[in-house]
């Protein structure tokens, strides 16, 4: 163990959990830093994970929901 930890992205994936990629100082891995809420365009931290005859996917930031009914 080198005692050294990284620090994983911050971003849920809908199917896969939480991004193993290694973040940067804002939080997130290049590949969602800067990803947009579909609802309000604040920074994504999560993808909805409604499931109908697929998954939703939608990027969603922490105030934002995602599929209703």
């Amino acid at each position: 163990m080198s005692g050294k930890s990284e620090n994983r992205c911050e971003y849920f994936r809908a199917w896969a959990g939480q991004c193993r990629s290694v973040a940067d100082q804002s939080g997130f891995c290049e590949e969602h830093r800067g990803k947009k809420c579909d609802v309000c365009g604040e920074q994504a931290t999560y993808e909805c994970s409604y499931e109908g005859q697929f998954v939703c996917g939608a990027p969603l930031c922490d105030s934002c929901e995602g599929y209703t009914d």
